[in-house]
């Protein structure tokens, strides 16, 4: 498996529309929030694209796969963080149904990037090699 670009990855794809989409919904909140809730929520959702491209350095299947699976972890603190913010009033219901729609989508993604990525590893791992 050839890891020579990140971008292609749906999974990095979908972790920047959600970066986009966690700095929208933060910009609303109040600003004393700025050091506490969105930076941690900012901090969270702009480490997984990154994490992302850096798993693709390494020209492990496996790797990669972990890499991507660990991800959910943050996915479900992000999830935390919205339904704390619907309890405070910092967006509104739908916002939060839209929000945690979209974070509930892409862990499934995640978790289904990661099995298909295995998948890929360990059928190359059984085939044969053959000698130069």
């Amino acid at each position: 498996m050839s890891h020579d670009g990140y971008e292609h990855l749906v999974v990095w794809q979908e972790a920047i529309k959600l970066v986009k989409r966690i700095y929208r919904m933060t910009k609303r909140f109040p600003a004393d929030e700025k050091s506490g809730m969105i930076a941690a929520m900012r901090k969270l959702s702009m480490s997984m694209p990154g994490k992302i491209a850096e798993a693709t350095v390494i020209d492990c299947p496996k790797s990669l796969a972990e890499q991507i699976d660990k991800l959910r972890g943050p996915v479900r603190e992000l999830e935390s963080y919205v339904t704390l913010s619907l309890h405070l009033g910092y967006i509104t219901r739908f916002g939060a149904w839209k929000m945690r729609r979209f974070l509930r989508y892409y862990a499934e993604l995640l978790a289904n990037e990661a099995l298909l990525i295995g998948d890929l590893g360990a059928q190359e791992a059984q085939a044969p090699r053959l000698a130069a």
